[in-house]
Order: C-alpha cells, then structure tokens, then sequence
C-alpha cells in the first residue's frame, strides 16, 4: 500500500490532481465566501429565502442541460480535436439545450406565475430561471473544457467565476434585500457564460455547424433523469425544509451543507481528472486501467479527507460560528451530513464509471430510488426531527445512490477498489 502511494506520488496523474485541488481550494474558498458574506450581512429569513431559491435554481438549470453535461465530457473526450469535431458537438450540446430550454421555458413561467403566491414574487421568480439558463449554458462549456483534459479552465468557470463574480457585486452594489441578491446572482452566471463562450470558440466564433449532431442525446435522455435527481439528491434537503419548516432553517441548514462538502471536495476534483480518461479506457475496453487509475484516486482522496472529516467531527462549533451564533444549532446536522460525505469517498467515482462507460440506464435506477429514499424520509423525519432529519434523509439517499452504483461497476465491468488480493 505504501509502495503503491509512493509510486503514485511520482506520477503524472498526481501532479494533475494537485493543481487541480488547488484551483479546487480556492473554488471552495469562493464558495465559502460567497455562503459566509450571505448569512453574517443579510438578515437570517432573507438568507434562508436566497438559499432555498439558489437550491431550486439549479434543479431548473439541470432540467435546462437536459443531460448533456456527462455526454458532453464523454463525447468530446473521444472526439477528434484536429478535425474540429469538438466544436461540432459543442455547438450541437449548446443549440440542444437552447431548443430543449425554450421549450420549457413558456411552461415554467406560467408554472410559477400560477402559484407564485405560495411563497414570494413572480418577477422573483423570473430571475430564478433566467440565471438557470445561463447557469445551465456556462456549465456545459465547462464540461466541455474537461471533456478536452482542460481541466483547471474547466474547474476556474465551474467553480471559482460566477461565485468571484457574486462576490465582486456584492461588494459594489451592497445588496439587502432578496431581489437584489438574485439580480447579482443573474448578473454573475449571465458575465460567466460569456466569458466561457468567448474563451471556448475563441478560434470559431464565426463558424456554425450546418447540422445537429442528435446521436449525442441516446447518451443523454437517460442522464437527463439522472442529473435531476442527482441535483435533487443534493438540494433536496433545502427544498423539503424550504416548504415545510422556517426559512431560518433552510439558512442553516445550507450552511451546514456547503461545510460538510469540505470533507469530499478533493473527490470532486479527482473525477474531473479522471472522467475523461475513464470515457476513453471504457472506449477501448480496457476495464482494468480504469479500476487501476480510480483506485490510485482514492489513495489521495481518503488522505486528504479524513483530516477534514476528523477536524470538522471534533471542531463543528468553532465553524458555524464564523457565520454567527445563530448557525452553531446546526452542529447535530453539520455532524449528519459529514458521514454523507465520508461515504462518497469510500465509494469512489463509481456513478462518473457507470456514466462514461455507456451504463446510464444502471445509474438511472441508482438515481431512482436514492431520489425515492430521499422524498420518503424527509417526509417522514423532517416533520419530527427539523434540519437534522433533512440531514438523515439526505445521508440515506447517499448511500443508497453510491452502494448501488458500486454495485453495478462490480457487476457490469468486474470492478471494485478493495479486493482482498
């Protein structure tokens, strides 16, 4: 084991990875900075209300990408980058997804014009679904930038852009109320997609494909199902406690949220390293290069989470009340959804496996009943247990979504990271 990590620590992949977790870092640094300055300088009931329509905004925004996330990063990855195929399928990817969003989008506003007075205001809610589309737009160019092993640029639009960008107007403009946070919001996702837009077709921004490439959405109609409930399995908790408890506890629990996430960030940064060397290993068949290359993902993975883990265990006062002392109720929670996590990384990257290697029907039914196990106990503990139900329910679906898929991996390509011999 030892000789194993040693041998890793002098190969390429880890050097990718630690440039890759330091983009990371500080990706999550914009984030945490972005949850910190919401809930210490806005009122509680507001922050909880921007929380909970964060939350829904990127369900709708994954609706919008229709899938095409994971079909974008294994089709471009496998694409040939000097015939220009990559600019084919993305303009494909992005014109799909307008198609598909347009389509929705007369729907969803009358939705929402219907029975906005349930919660808040119809141009509030506007503003929601129109930074879903340039949210769901710039994701999917990030996609593609990893898809061609691009991997930092992809991380720096993902993760670090739009959430510097927010942080930059908040500042100027010195938002207070829940309409302004969203306008900056929008404001942030609209400037992130055409940056991203700009840098991607830098080369091509007069050229346009004469034709569709629609064999991509064989691949994406079943990720499509699992993109939503995997955004579900995410801000489920949110959304639940958003419509059946205080807006305070949607704020809190957010916070705990985006904390907990510390533990598996590294896991996240390893599969947008590894997914575009798993779609081409599973293009070539060869099964025992990817359970090879996963496995020494988890060696860095689990090195470096059990330190987060084991600090955020001992310590989870010391960091709620960075976003004052009303959050520090949310320690029982904070300490729930760090398992969840912890849980994650045992598993490996096995859901990127199932969807890389052509699996997607096997990760639709994974997707499904952890979706299914996540309404079902957070209808039933939410109501007796508050944001720390949320966090159970929320942990149940984890681990369901991850055991199965490990399952599948184990079945489908004869791979599992903790063989005995």
């Amino acid at each position: 084991m030892w000789q194993m990590a040693l041998n890793f620590c002098k190969s390429d992949l880890f050097c990718q990875i630690v440039v890759n977790f330091s983009l990371k870092i500080v990706g999550v640094l914009f984030g945490f900075l972005l949850t910190l300055v919401v809930a210490r300088y806005i009122e509680i009931s507001v922050a909880g209300d921007f929380f909970f329509l964060m939350s829904l905004g990127f369900i709708i925004g994954t609706v919008f990408k229709f899938g095409l996330d994971q079909s974008t990063i294994r089709f471009v990855s496998t694409s040939d980058v000097k015939s220009h195929a990559h600019i084919n399928i993305m303009q494909s990817v992005l014109l799909i997804s307008i198609i598909f969003t347009s389509s929705l989008l007369f729907l969803c506003l009358t939705f929402l014009y219907l029975f906005h007075n349930t919660l808040l205001l119809f141009d509030v809610y506007v503003l929601v679904v129109i930074n879903a589309i340039f949210w769901a737009l710039f994701n999917l160019i990030a996609m593609g930038f990893q898809g061609l092993s691009f991997s930092k640029t992809s991380v720096f639009f993902m993760n670090i852009c739009s959430n510097a960008l927010f942080l930059i107007f908040f500042i100027l403009l010195r938002p207070t109320s829940l309409y302004s946070l969203l306008f900056i919001l929008l404001c942030s996702s609209a400037f992130c997609f055409l940056l991203s837009y700009l840098f991607f077709f830098r080369q091509h921004l007069f050229f346009f494909t004469r034709s569709i490439d629609f064999t991509i959405l064989r691949s994406s109609i079943p990720l499509f199902f699992v993109s939503i409930l995997g955004q579900l399995l995410f801000w489920g908790g949110q959304l639940f406690l958003g419509l059946f408890e205080s807006s305070e506890s949607v704020a809190i629990f957010a916070v705990c949220q985006r904390l907990s996430l510390l533990v598996s960030f590294v896991l996240t940064t390893t599969n947008f390293i590894l997914s575009p060397k798993i779609a081409r290993f599973a293009a070539a068949g060869n099964f025992k290069d990817i359970e090879l290359l996963c496995k020494k993902g988890i060696v860095i993975t689990s090195g470096v989470s059990f330190p987060v883990f084991v600090f955020i265990f001992f310590f989870p006062d010391l960091l709620l009340n960075m976003f004052g002392t009303e959050y520090v109720i949310g320690t029982k929670c904070l300490l729930i959804l760090i398992i969840g996590q912890a849980i994650n990384v045992f598993f490996g990257p096995v859901i990127y496996i199932l969807s890389m290697s052509g699996f997607e029907k096997d990760l639709t039914k994974c997707s499904l009943l952890a979706g299914a196990t996540l309404v079902l106990a957070s209808l039933l503990l939410i109501d007796a247990y508050g944001i720390e139900g949320a966090a159970i329910a929320t942990i149940l679906a984890i681990f369901v979504q991850t055991f199965l898929a490990s399952f599948y991996v184990k079945y489908r390509l004869n791979i599992f990271f903790y063989r005995l011999s």
